[in-house]
């Protein structure tokens, strides 16, 4: 068979696919294995990030044993050079992230936005949350200019009033009718 032919008849057996319905004990159950399955995957994903730590953690142990008591000191100074260093790098971020929070705030656009919109620096931070604060604003303008948008009514107001009942005004449009046009109050109150 070509490959063509396998599609096609892949593609009739879906096809063909009945739907069956299950019973809530029968969806308890492949809910319970799914949860059961999931479970024990990520146990697998622990312990194999955790044995591989293990592996990582005693060739290093073996490498530094083979040197020399300086080349182990100076091996152990440049490691917590470098995880002084991630803190660093870590802690930077924390408090760039913190402050471009504060500044969403300051410009009324919500905080949920600052991970999406830190940078490099402080500087170039800003200038994106200025950016999405310009394309923020315009797009919200524009959706609350699309909702407000009226359609013209259709017909005159005061010759249409002679078609309602008094008790379909409110006791504002009531006066406002009186004095703008008593002709028409008088035979709205006419027409009962």
């Amino acid at each position: 068979m070509t490959e063509e032919n396998t599609e096609v008849v892949e593609t009739e057996e879906v096809e063909q696919v009945e739907e069956k319905t299950y019973t809530q004990a029968e969806l308890d159950r492949k809910i319970s294995e799914i949860a059961e399955s999931t479970k024990q995957k990520t146990q697998q994903q622990l312990e194999a990030g955790i044995e591989e730590r293990i592996k990582e953690e005693r060739e290093e142990a073996e490498r530094l044993a083979q040197l020399s008591e300086k080349e182990r000191a100076d091996a152990e100074l440049t490691k917590r050079e470098q995880e002084l260093a991630d803190r660093l790098v870590e802690l930077e971020k924390k408090e760039l992230k913190t402050e471009a929070i504060a500044d969403l705030r300051k410009k009324e656009l919500p905080a949920e936005f600052a991970d999406f919109l830190l940078d490099s620096d402080a500087e170039s931070t800003l200038e994106n949350i200025n950016q999405f604060k310009e394309a923020f604003d315009g797009a919200v303008n524009e959706k609350v200019k699309e909702a407000l948008r009226q359609e013209t009514p259709k017909g005159g107001g005061a010759a249409d009033i002679t078609k309602l009942n008094k008790d379909d005004l409110s006791v504002a449009e009531l006066i406002k009718l009186k004095k703008e046009s008593p002709e028409q109050y008088t035979k709205l109150m006419g027409n009962k």
